[in-house]
């Protein structure tokens, strides 16, 4: 990556509008802050605000590194989860291969730190995109991987590159997708329609075959698992139908690309060795949230948390990620308003979930009673037994459920250390 780049965020002026920050605008840069090395509790931090914990973002940097290490398999974490840089850095000082993105505008972002290998899991047919993509790829240092999942995708993107100079072919990965799901070819004939499309078109080339099998579970089940393992089978066996009918070109190896947060560890196993004919393969993994965890339903469903010999017994993620709120009001019996809504944590998986309290300097871990009911813009309604003793001013750690609808929520957030002491501030670019 640009150490330039990444440098200058210390020096981004943190004005008193940032999100949790000090209201006085005491630290005028996180540079400053970093040599302050401030409380967010006692030195004006205001609620809510957010916080990213040291030891847990390295913790669980360095477990999914020697996962991919002890596997074989490369690792191209997804930067919509976090679209911090700062965070991207690590990743990559941790061996990841490249990055991941969603959106050319994700792609844009990561190439402007410097970042020299990107992965696109999407199709890409826009044409101002295209034409991004074609001025990129002048660079000979930088990898653009993208998908192809139908012939017309295929045929529509060639006319568009066609119009531009082109240095090189555009690498692309065939998208296996199943029915009910996303994007991807569903049968045996719309995969050899898309790889003859491909072979066709003279600014394309195949480089292998990719899927995405987090949206068919959500829990460890057994029946979740085997349908996760059967999907994954058919991303395999499309490779092997392909290289059987030499769709693929060059001679290195075939890139086979899967794995969700939450089944990534299946992924490595079902995707991993030569084709028939002895092809090679490597596999490369998209995985993201794990970087910050959470305290929903993917603490359980983690493969560190699922597999206990994963990582040779790394032990399961830890949660980087917080948002303190304050109490507002105790309306009725039962019932506590905290300042912190929709706005500040995420709720498209689950409302989050308390975890501890503070009143004064005294900190607790909250009873597990304790519950998250609903949310409203700025506002969470937390029921608590009647005799609790929680108060107006008591603050409330909430652990987050969603990594990837928590970041964007946040402009600036604090690391700090186990003293909630304030280390660095990461910044987001959504």
């Amino acid at each position: 990556m640009d150490d330039a780049a990444l440098g200058a965020i210390a020096d981004i002026p943190l004005t008193p509008q940032a999100k949790g920050f000090p209201l006085d605008g005491r630290f005028a840069t996180v540079r400053e802050l970093r040599a302050a090395r401030p409380s967010v509790f006692d030195d004006g931090f205001s609620t809510p605000f957010a916080v990213l914990h040291e030891d847990a973002i390295a913790g669980n940097v360095r477990k999914m590194a020697q996962f991919c290490a002890a596997n074989g398999v490369l690792l191209a974490p997804h930067a919509k989860t976090s679209m911090a840089p700062q965070l991207f850095a690590r990743q990559l000082s941790h061996g990841a291969w490249g990055l991941t993105v969603a959106t050319m505008r994700q792609a844009a972002v990561c190439r402007a730190f410097g970042v020299s290998r990107l992965l696109l899991a999407n199709e890409l047919a826009e044409p101002p995109a295209l034409a991004w993509a074609a001025g990129q790829l002048a660079d000979d240092g930088f990898t653009l991987l993208s998908y192809a999942d139908s012939a017309e995708q295929v045929r529509r993107s060639a006319g568009t590159l066609a119009g531009l100079r082109l240095p090189r072919p555009l690498d692309v990965l065939l998208e296996v997708g199943y029915p009910g799901g996303r994007a991807g070819c569903r049968t045996i004939a719309a995969i050899e329609a898309t790889v003859d499309a491909v072979t066709r078109s003279r600014h394309h080339r195949l480089a292998g075959v990719a899927g995405f099998e987090g949206l068919l579970g959500h829990d460890a089940l057994p029946e979740t698992i085997g349908r996760v393992g059967g999907y994954l089978r058919q991303v395999r066996r499309a490779a092997e139908h392909i290289a059987g009918r030499g769709g693929f070109d060059g001679a290195g190896p075939v890139l086979l690309s899967a794995g969700g947060s939450a089944y990534f560890d299946i992924a490595a196993q079902q995707l991993a060795g030569p084709l028939p004919g002895g092809r090679a393969v490597q596999v490369i993994l998209r995985c993201g949230r794990y970087i910050a965890h959470e305290a929903g339903r993917y603490s359980q469903v983690s493969p560190f948390s699922r597999v206990a010999a994963l990582a040779g017994g790394a032990g399961p993620l830890q949660q980087a990620a917080e948002v303190w709120a304050s109490v507002l009001a105790r309306p009725e019996p039962g019932l506590v308003i905290l300042n912190a809504g929709q706005r500040d944590v995420p709720v498209d998986a689950g409302l989050p979930v308390p975890l501890r309290v503070r009143r004064g300097s005294a900190m607790a871990d909250a009873p597990g009673q304790w519950r998250a009911e609903s949310a409203n813009d700025q506002h969470l309604y937390l029921r608590l037994p009647r005799a609790d003793p929680l108060a107006p001013g008591d603050l409330v750690c909430l652990g987050i459920t969603h990594p990837c609808t928590f970041f964007d929520k946040w402009a600036w957030i604090p690391v700090v250390d186990s003293g909630y002491r304030v280390t660095d501030a990461i910044r987001t670019y959504f």
